[in-house]
């Protein structure tokens, strides 16, 4: 009787592989079918993986939601992902001294656009809603082409390659607000239209680029332009461990005020910063340093992860040189953060361009679990005192908490207490900062 049934098995496991070979079509060999014909012994592991090579391959585009809507051709040579950030914040003061605003705020309203076009092209576009209608609203602008081995050149309106923080997406930053390091760099390079070079490799990234003036630069006269480089390595990288060392550079020439008293242009800039706070009024400002031939910033980067556990920090010197007789100035900047998932997630490590990318909790709240949890303590300080220059010095604590709830949701809880303050305004005050966050993000 066994003779007689695995003969019969044969037969029909025969009969499947030669309909399969005479008949292409996608009706007559599902995944699924084959599988429990395979698992049931009514075919082999031979004959199953001949009838799964000849199933014709699906010409149909796919749809993913892995990371944003992304909806990609069948060969991946072109590809769409539509994107979205919403950030609504609250903002709470306990003043010391001074009258501060509580308040609500759509702190950034995004849409965007990117994807891939024969393979060989990026493309991104992402437009702000929420700011000033006085400075551009263009965020991103770009194409790379990837086919040049072995660099990847960007053109548009991008972030210059400097400062691990700056770099990091706005969505996945661990605190509701940069650390006072950004304020240098935001005004005045965050992003600009260039030219970029980059590179990366197993353990390694690179790129640097011309920038012109950023988009909405009001001044009347010459526009300015500068380049940024950096540099990335990380010597010891695994799926849950990572040490990062960085190193980066920009120079720039500001551009000039043609509204000055002929023959000469003046060329002013300013540096100011909040309280890690964009609903707070700035506490420092060096007001408008003039005869400003150029000025450049030197970071250095340490970073690592263990786990849930994390550790970043940037330490950069700002020097401006000007003529006229006037003296040249010397700023520093510094902060060190740390965080950790309470519920065990990992935050993931981009070597190409030697950043963190945002958490992703394991189990979504509501369908399986709670999300996830992460608790962080971060110091920074900004020294804006040099020569003639009182542009102020502060120290301040965030404590930050964030709830996951799934990859695209998340409720975020900040205090910031400025620990020190000399000079400005709001000299020898210590204010402290309750502020929440609800972002959505894909």
């Amino acid at each position: 009787m066994k003779r007689y049934i695995r003969a019969a098995r044969s037969a029909s496991g025969s009969l499947l592989l030669a309909l399969a070979a005479a008949h292409a079509a996608p009706v007559l060999a599902k995944d699924d079918l084959l599988e429990t014909l395979a698992r049931k012994g009514v075919i082999s592991a031979d004959e199953y993986a001949k009838l799964k090579d000849q199933q014709p391959k699906s010409s149909a585009p796919t749809l993913s939601t892995d990371d944003g809507l992304k909806f990609a051709s069948a060969d991946g040579a072109f590809s769409l992902q539509v994107g979205a950030l919403q950030q609504i914040d609250y903002a709470a003061f306990d003043a010391d001294g001074s009258d501060l605003s509580d308040g609500t705020e759509l702190r950034r309203s995004r849409l965007s656009l990117g994807g891939t076009l024969f393979k060989d092209w990026q493309y991104r576009v992402e437009y702000e809603f929420a700011k000033s209608a006085a400075v551009t609203q263009v965020t991103d602008a770009y194409v790379a082409y990837t086919r040049l081995k072995p660099f990847t050149v960007t053109i548009g309106q991008f972030k210059p390659s400097f400062s691990m923080e700056a770099l990091s997406q706005d969505k996945s930053a661990t605190f509701m607000e940069r650390a006072l390091p950004f304020y240098i760099v935001s005004p005045l390079i965050v992003r600009a239209p260039g030219v970029q070079l980059s590179d990366s490799g197993t353990h390694w990234s690179m790129a640097g680029g011309i920038f012109g003036a950023p988009l909405g630069d009001s001044s009347s006269g010459d526009e300015g332009w500068g380049a940024a480089a950096r540099a990335t390595a990380a010597p010891y990288l695994t799926e849950k461990a990572v040490v990062h060392l960085g190193l980066g550079a920009t120079w720039r020439k500001p551009t000039a005020d043609n509204n000055g008293t002929p023959p000469a242009a003046t060329s002013a800039v300013a540096f100011s910063a909040k309280p890690e706070s964009n609903q707070a009024p700035s506490f420092l400002s060096t007001k408008a340093m003039l005869d400003v031939t150029s000025f450049r910033i030197v970071g250095t980067e340490l970073a690592g992860a263990c786990g849930p556990a994390s550790l970043q920090s940037e330490y950069e010197w700002i020097k401006v040189e000007r003529d006229n007789g006037q003296d040249d100035l010397a700023f520093t900047t510094w902060y060190l953060q740390f965080a950790y998932t309470l519920t065990g997630e990992v935050r993931p490590y981009k070597v190409d361009r030697g950043v963190f990318d945002g958490i992703k909790p394991v189990k979504s709240f509501g369908a399986s679990g709670w999300g996830a949890f992460e608790a962080a303590a971060r110091i920074s300080q900004l020294d804006l005192n040099d020569g003639s220059v009182t542009g102020g010095n502060m120290r301040d604590m965030t404590l930050g908490v964030s709830w996951y709830l799934n990859a695209f949701m998340r409720i975020s809880a900040n205090y910031v207490k400025v620990l020190k303050l000399d000079g400005g305004t709001y000299d020898d005050q210590k204010p402290s900062v309750y502020q929440m966050r609800l972002q959505l993000a894909f």
